[in-house]
């Protein structure tokens, strides 16, 4: 039997989106000290190289096209921030913001 895992790219990119917005909300609710002011850009810009790493180290793609999945990943968790986690929140049954 012959698998290949490229066919589980889309999801693993969508949910590395779906993480970089949780993680990215976690150090913006651990930071009570404010040092974090431009949490909202480079922190998720971090977390998408590290995930596009992963994803390229577990040759899901070529590391030649990593630049492309981090952009990807960075630009949907960032412009798409509010609506995943509104969607993640509703999806916990968190209510309380």
């Amino acid at each position: 039997m012959n698998f290949d895992i490229s066919t589980l790219l889309l999801p693993c990119v969508v949910i590395a989106m779906v993480m970089v917005t949780i993680f990215t909300e976690l150090i913006k609710r651990l930071d009570k000290k404010d040092r974090l002011k431009g949490y909202r850009v480079y922190v998720p810009a971090v977390l998408s190289l590290a995930f596009s790493a992963i994803l390229a180290f577990g040759k899901f793609f070529e590391w030649r096209q990593a630049p492309f999945y981090w952009a990807v990943i960075f630009g949907v968790s960032v412009f798409g921030y509010e609506a995943i986690l509104k969607k993640v929140k509703a999806a916990i049954g968190n209510k309380d913001e």
